[in-house]
C-alpha cells in the first residue's frame, strides 16, 4: 500500500470534482496507490520543500499533481509510471505559476538527472516566456542563494551541477530538431489546428532518462484537431479501455451547462477558486458581463468552464446594453474627430457618424440614407418616416444612394469638429470614389501620406481586434449616442460569429431586414480611435476646413 498524504487529502477532500476527477481518483489513482509501483516519496518531499522556498506554497490540487510526477515503476527509478501529463484547467487557473516550479526542481542536483533539459512550447514568444519569467524572477529574488547553482537570462536558465537547461520555444517548427529534451511543456494545446509543431518538439524525447511531456491548456474553438484526439484518448483511459497507457489525464471541468450558472460549481474548472480571491473576482466580473453581451458566454463556458460551447452565432449585447447609449450627447465644441462610412449597396441603406471623445467616453453621431426604391423598403419594420422626422436618417427616391448627400452632410457638419480622417472600407470606394475626388478628398496611400480617406481592412481581421475594445466600452457604458432610435436598432441588429480559432467577425443578424451599417460604419471609425487624442497629422488644424 502507498501511502502519500497529499494525494489522500485530495482524494478525501468535499470540494466539487468534475466526473473526470472522480473517474481519474477511482479508475487510476485507487487503483496505483494498492499496486508494486514505487512512490519516491523524500524527492517529492524535496520538491514541495523548493517549492515553498523559492516560489509559494502550492494549493491541495496542485501538490496531488505534483506526486504524481514522482510514481515509477521499481525503486530503480529507471522508468516513470507517467510519462504524459494531459492537464485541462479553466483560464486564469494558474496554469504557468502551476508548472514552473517543477520544471525547475527538474534541473536540480535533487531530481539527480543531468542534462535533463526543460522545453517550453507555445505559440507565441510572449506566451512561452510567461512560464520561464516566473523562473527568472524566482532567481532573481534569490539572486545570493541562486547564483551558487544557476546562471540565467530571460532566454534560458541553466543549472551549473547538472547542466540541465530551461528554455521557451514558440510553435514555429524550424531549426528545432536535433534537441534533448528530459522535459517538453506543450502550453495551451487548444491553438494547434494539427501535430506538424507538436512532433517536432517531441523528435528528442527518449534520449534523456525519465522523460515527460507535460500538456497544458484550457479549451478552445478549434475542433478536430490534437486536443480533440487527445480528449477522446483521456476518456478512453478515465474509463479502464487503456490499462497499458501511461498517460494521465487530469481534467477539471464542468459537467453540463447547466451548472454555468451555479457559482458553486465553477471549482469543478478552476480548482485554484477558492484559494484566490482575484480570480474568483474576475470570473464574476466576467460572469456578468456576458448577461449584457450575449456573445461572451461562448467564451465564458468553453474557456473559464472548460466546457465548448458550440454556438459561434450570438447577438453583439442586449437591449438593457444597448440602453446605456442613450444619454445626452456632449458638444463637440471642435473636438478631434474620425467620420466612418459605411454601406453595402447604394440602393439600398448607407450611413456616415462621426466619432469623438469626451473625458473617457467615446460620443457618436451618425445619418442614415434610405433608398426607397430598395426591394426590402416596405418589409423592414422599423418606423422609418418617423426616425427621419427627427433627423436621424433621410429616405431617398433616387434609383441609387448619392454620394454627395452624404458628402453634403459632412461638410455641414465638420464645422463642429476638427476632422481628422475619413474611415471606410476599400471595397466600397470605387462606387464613390469620383464624387469624393470631386469634392478634393483623396486616398492615403504611400505616394500621398496626407490623403483624407483612409481605406481600413474589412472583416475579420479588424473586427476581431477591435472586439475586446468593443465588449469592455458597451458593458462600462463608455459610448453614447444621444437618442437615436436607428443606432441602437443598428446595435441590436448585429451578431458575433467566431471561427476555428475563436476570432470574432461582426455580421448581420438577419442580412435583408436588419440593417447593421451604422455600427459597421462606427467600427470603421474606431480603427482610427488614436487620432481622438492626438492629431497624427496636419496639426495645425481642421484639414478639412
Amino acid at each position: 500500500m502507498i501511502y502519500c498524504k497529499e494525494i489522500e487529502d485530495y482524494i478525501n477532500s468535499k470540494e466539487y470534482k468534475s466526473k473526470e476527477i472522480h473517474l481519474l481518483i477511482e479508475n487510476i489513482i485507487k487503483p496505483l496507490l494498492i499496486s508494486d509501483q514505487y512512490f519516491d516519496a523524500e524527492t517529492f518531499r524535496k520538491c514541495l520543500q523548493y517549492t515553498e522556498k523559492y516560489y509559494y506554497p502550492l494549493f491541495p490540487f496542485q501538490k496531488f499533481i505534483y506526486a504524481l510526477f514522482f510514481f515509477y515503476e521499481d525503486e530503480t527509478k529507471m522508468f516513470t509510471t507517467f510519462d504524459e501529463f494531459f492537464i485541462m484547467e479553466g483560464r486564469g487557473n494558474g496554469k504557468d505559476g502551476f508548472i514552473a516550479p517543477l520544471a525547475d526542481f527538474f534541473t536540480t542536483h535533487y531530481h539527480g538527472i543531468k542534462g535533463y533539459n526543460v522545453d517550453v512550447v507555445a505559440n507565441s514568444e510572449d506566451q512561452a516566456k510567461g512560464l520561464t519569467e516566473i523562473i527568472y524572477n524566482s532567481k532573481e529574488d534569490n539572486k545570493s542563494v541562486m547564483k551558487k547553482f544557476f546562471r540565467w537570462t530571460l532566454e534560458i536558465i541553466v543549472n551549473r551541477k547538472t547542466h540541465s537547461k530551461i528554455s521557451f520555444n514558440t510553435s514555429n517548427s524550424k531549426t528545432k530538431d536535433g534537441k534533448r529534451p528530459g522535459m517538453v511543456v506543450l502550453n495551451e494545446m487548444h491553438q494547434y489546428e494539427d501535430y506538424s509543431n507538436i512532433n517536432v518538439h517531441l523528435r528528442g524525447k527518449g534520449k534523456v532518462k525519465n522523460p515527460r511531456v507535460v500538456i497544458i491548456t484550457t479549451d478552445g474553438y478549434v475542433r478536430g484537431g490534437p486536443l480533440d484526439d487527445y480528449k477522446e484518448i483521456s476518456k478512453k483511459r478515465l474509463n479502464g479501455d487503456l490499462p497499458k497507457s501511461r498517460m494521465v489525464p487530469i481534467i477539471f471541468k464542468l459537467d453540463s451547462e447547466d451548472e454555468v450558472d451555479d457559482p458553486s460549481m465553477w471549482i469543478k474548472a478552476n480548482p485554484s477558486l477558492q484559494h484566490m480571491p482575484i480570480l474568483k473576482r474576475e470570473i464574476e466580473e466576467d460572469y456578468g458581463k456576458m448577461q449584457e453581451l450575449p456573445h461572451m458566454r461562448p467564451d465564458f463556458i468553453t474557456k473559464r468552464m472548460n466546457l465548448p460551447k458550440e454556438d459561434a452565432d450570438s447577438a453583439f449585447c442586449t437591449w438593457e446594453t444597448v440602453m446605456k447609449t442613450n444619454r445626452p450627447l456632449p458638444e463637440p465644441n471642435g473636438a478631434l474627430a474620425v467620420l466612418g462610412i459605411d454601406y453595402a449597396e447604394l440602393n439600398d441603406f448607407a450611413s456616415a457618424g462621426f466619432l469623438w471623445k469626451d473625458g473617457e467616453d467615446y460620443c457618436w453621431k451618425q445619418h442614415t440614407w434610405v433608398n426607397k426604391n430598395s426591394p426590402f423598403f416596405k418589409s423592414i419594420k422599423p418606423p422609418l418616416a418617423e426616425w427621419e422626422e427627427k433627423g436621424y436618417l433621410t429616405i431617398v427616391k433616387t434609383p441609387t444612394i448619392d454620394p454627395d448627400d452624404i458628402l453634403d452632410w459632412f461638410f455641414e457638419n465638420a464645422v463642429y469638429f476638427n476632422v481628422q480622417i475619413i474611415a471606410m472600407d476599400k471595397f466600397r470606394w470605387e462606387a464613390i470614389s469620383e464624387k469624393f475626388e470631386n469634392r478634393g478628398l483623396s486616398v492615403v496611400t504611400k505616394e500621398n501620406p496626407n490623403g483624407e480617406v483612409l481605406h481600413v481592412r474589412s472583416g475579420g481581421y479588424t473586427h476581431n481586434e477591435l472586439a475586446p475594445l468593443m465588449d469592455v466600452v458597451y458593458t462600462n457604458g463608455k459610448i453614447i449616442y444621444g437618442d437615436d432610435p436607428c443606432m441602437r436598432w443598428y446595435t441590436q441588429n448585429t451578431g458575433v460569429k467566431r471561427d476555428g480559432k475563436g476570432n470574432k467577425t461582426y455580421f448581420k443578424i438577419e442580412p435583408k431586414l436588419r440593417k447593421n451599417d451604422g455600427f459597421m460604419a462606427l467600427i470603421h471609425a474606431m480603427t482610427q480611435r488614436s487620432r481622438l487624442d492626438v492629431p497624427e497629422w496636419n496639426p495645425d488644424g481642421n484639414p478639412f476646413m
